[in-house]
């Protein structure tokens, strides 16, 4: 089996630590950037690396709807789940069209990621 790979993009000092926090013990690797640009460059360099990209959706330089867009032109599979504080019926319909695999709602919990990363 594969190693898991998890690519988070996420602009928050505090939920990066959070996030990391809560990863650990999963064994899956975490590359942590703080904007969608990063995030795409990222990924770019190594598109095979990452099963699972976390996707703060409200980030300076580039959005994580943007970067979804850029993500899913060289790979439509990989999964990218939608970090946002707003549940809103708008932010989840521009998460899907961005090309999003679901979203899940700010403050996250740790049950929730980590039953994400049981299912990669």
């Amino acid at each position: 089996m594969m190693a898991k790979e998890i690519l988070v993009a996420e602009d928050d000092k505090f939920s990066q630590v959070m996030l990391t926090a809560m990863l650990k013990g999963t064994g899956a690797a975490v590359t942590i950037t703080d904007n969608g640009e990063k995030c795409v460059k990222a990924f770019a360099a190594n598109p095979k690396k990452f099963r699972l990209i976390l996707m703060d959706i409200y980030m300076p330089v580039m959005d994580g709807y943007k970067a979804t867009e850029a993500i899913r032109k060289m790979d439509a599979k990989v999964a990218i789940i939608g970090l946002s504080g707003d549940s809103d019926a708008k932010t989840v319909e521009a998460a899907k069209k961005a090309g999003m695999t679901r979203i899940i709602q700010k403050p996250l919990k740790k049950a929730e990621i980590q039953n994400i990363i049981k299912e990669m």
